[in-house]
């Protein structure tokens, strides 16, 4: 069996009011603001990250995020 390298481009999607970006490191702090008024990380339903898990959330996530 042999593996294959695809190397993938880093796309952002841009809208009339909203831009997605691929997940990046500096986009931690901001994942855990958004999710720190009900902390959904401790909601069953969530993958949502603490801020004891968000670095393993974040390199799993993505490979660009680390």
């Amino acid at each position: 069996m042999s593996a294959t390298v695809v190397a993938t481009e880093q796309v952002v999607l841009t809208g009339n009011n909203v831009e997605l970006l691929p997940l990046q490191a500096e986009h931690a702090t901001g994942l855990l603001q958004a999710a720190e008024d009900g902390e959904l990380w401790n909601m069953k339903v969530t993958v949502i990250p603490g801020p004891e898990t968000v670095d393993t959330y974040m390199s799993t996530a993505s490979p660009h995020a680390r």
